[in-house]
């Protein structure tokens, strides 16, 4: 039987790779949670840049009525929210949303996280949402 070359080394990575994910999963967890985290504030941050205080302290109320808990959001009264998302997702992960799976995921989680936390603007000091 002869064996490539080519085929040895595809068969190692694989192997490699496999050890690695199992050896990984625990920390591997956070890290995508401390990801998302990261990337929510990003998305935050990018928010605030493209919209007003006035227009951010509304988006935040409006998000807080019945019409927008269906899981819609207010940004997108002001802004193209996805494409601030993208943009977010960028700085973050250093490289384009994919659209797989595992973007979505991020993403969404992330989305998430930057509504319940009113897009991270006191942690800013962009403006005051208490008041």
């Amino acid at each position: 039987m002869r064996l490539h070359l080519s085929n040895v080394f595809v068969y190692l990575f694989l192997q490699i790779r496999n050890d690695m994910k199992t050896t990984t999963q625990p920390s591997q967890e956070k890290s995508t949670s401390d990801l998302e985290t990261k990337l929510a504030q990003e998305f935050g941050k990018t928010l605030c840049s493209w919209l007003s205080n006035d227009q951010m302290k509304e988006l935040i109320v409006l998000n807080a009525t019945p019409d927008y808990q269906d899981g819609s959001c207010a940004s997108h009264n002001y802004c193209d929210a996805n494409e601030a998302m993208c943009v977010a997702f960028e700085k973050v992960m250093g490289r384009s949303f994919t659209g797989k799976s595992k973007d979505y995921t991020m993403t969404n989680n992330a989305w998430s996280k930057a509504r319940k936390a009113d897009f991270y603007l006191n942690d800013l000091k962009k403006l005051d949402v208490t008041a």
